[in-house]
């Protein structure tokens, strides 16, 4: 395994190291690197992860209740191959877990997820 370090403010750099570096599709996406006295400027977090184990929520960055979808969805498309048509779905925040209980982890628990995959998988 390695690490690339590359400067994220360029418009061409996901594209160039993947083409020139990985040797794969242009649009594939990259994890960013956050410095640990930073992460809780970012996320909700509060572990430690130091083997990407885990995943963390980005704080919502709206003013209202419904932004955080959008600021998702304006996220997401960076990630997307600009040929696939996509939706973002924001179903998982309604069921929440405060903490771990055994049976689940804390946080958003995904719930109605199978609900909508059997709905358009009937469509």
């Amino acid at each position: 395994n390695r690490s690339i370090i590359a400067d994220p403010r360029s418009n061409e750099m996901q594209k160039n190291l993947n083409l020139k570096i990985k040797f794969r599709e242009s649009f594939r996406p990259f994890a960013p690197i956050v410095l640990k006295e930073k992460v809780s400027q970012w996320f909700d977090f509060k572990s430690d992860s130091p083997y990407m184990l885990l995943v963390a929520d980005v704080k919502n960055s709206a003013s209202t209740r419904y932004g955080g979808a959008t600021t998702a969805a304006m996220f997401l498309q960076f990630f997307v191959n600009k040929n696939i048509p996509w939706s973002h779905i924001d179903i998982a925040g309604p069921a929440y877990i405060d903490k771990d209980r055994g049976w689940c982890a804390p946080g958003s628990t995904g719930f109605g997820v199978r609900s909508l995959i059997k709905y358009l998988n009937l469509s």
